[in-house]
């Protein structure tokens, strides 16, 4: 919130802990990971498509180490976020609205992070901005992982309240991430109003 840069000396990651989170906290984070698939990684996307519950304890190292490494690589390259940085925050936007809207009380961060990806995916299809049929796929990942995917009803004037004190707009516009496909991005601008008409 204060917009302060301290880098890392060191990242530790102990995959055992995972093993004593709840199933609902588990998923959580796997909305995560789905996300680096979908922005960054599409091999990443088809394996955890690909894994059953077993297969993905075993792999679980290197998926955390995958996902360690395309961060790494996506701050290193734009660390104050002023282009590339921003596609990490593929679903964000709509779930940070999901979120504030349920007052933090509905939907986790990971299960507003999830719709949001799913959704806005949906509506860019419908735009043609992405490949039709990425969002059944990305539906067909979220169910896998126990993750909600379709959109609650929002009011728009709650919504157009939520956006205003979005801290991600610089003025009236916000660069929204957008797939292309499985893997590829792009940045697209909008003001709040065309933000609103995209996603309700």
């Amino acid at each position: 919130l204060v917009g302060s840069f301290y880098q890392p000396r060191l990242v530790l990651t102990d995959p055992g802990v995972l093993k004593t989170l709840p199933e609902r906290i588990f998923s959580d984070g796997m909305a995560e990971v789905i996300k680096y698939g979908c922005i960054y990684d599409a091999s990443l996307f088809d394996q955890l498509l690909s894994l059953d519950k077993e297969n993905l304890e075993e792999d679980l190292e290197g998926i955390i180490e995958t996902c360690a490494r395309i961060k790494k690589e996506v701050t290193e390259k734009d660390e104050m976020e002023s282009g590339l940085r921003k596609i990490l925050n593929f679903g964000h936007t709509l779930g940070h609205v999901i979120e504030t809207y349920f007052n933090y009380q509905k939907y986790s961060h990971g299960e507003a992070v999830a719709i949001g990806m799913h959704y806005i995916t949906q509506q860019s299809e419908r735009k043609g901005i992405t490949r039709e049929g990425t969002a059944d796929k990305i539906r067909d990942i979220l169910i896998k992982y126990n993750l909600p995917y379709k959109m609650p009803d929002l009011e728009k004037n709650k919504v157009l309240e939520i956006l205003a004190r979005d801290k991600k707009f610089s003025g009236d516009k916000i660069s929204l991430v957008l797939l292309k496909s499985i893997g590829q991005v792009t940045l697209v601008g909008f003001d709040k109003n065309q933000l609103t008409e995209f996603i309700l």
